[in-house]
């Protein structure tokens, strides 16, 4: 989760998007990208 909130919050600076917006894209089960695993840390 903490992932999540730092990837969107990183995009949302850069792209002026609303964090919530993007976390619930990223979050989204039908995402395109939901096969990929985030790295861990």
């Amino acid at each position: 989760m903490r992932i999540i909130r730092a990837v969107a919050s990183s995009t949302a600076i850069e792209t002026g998007q609303s964090i919530q917006d993007l976390e619930v894209r990223l979050q989204a089960r039908d995402s395109k990208f939901q096969q990929l695993s985030l790295g861990n840390a």
